[in-house]
């Protein structure tokens, strides 16, 4: 399964994110919605919220 993740510039909880999925080695597409507004409208779209949010393509989750 590859996880998307949601991202944005200068957000720390992004950054977390980032380093736990390259310490655990899972596949993962980063899309960055910071100047995106198509994709930032896609991620609220599918659940999301503005801070970290995954989507697997399934039903999505989010976290703080």
């Amino acid at each position: 399964m590859k996880i998307t993740l949601y991202v944005s510039d200068h957000c720390e909880s992004c950054e977390q994110v980032l380093r736990y999925f390259k310490e655990k080695d899972l596949a993962y597409e980063v899309i960055n919605v910071t100047y995106n507004q198509l994709m930032f409208d896609r991620m609220m779209s599918e659940g999301g919220h503005c801070y970290t949010f995954y989507c697997d393509r399934g039903p999505s989750f989010s976290c703080v």
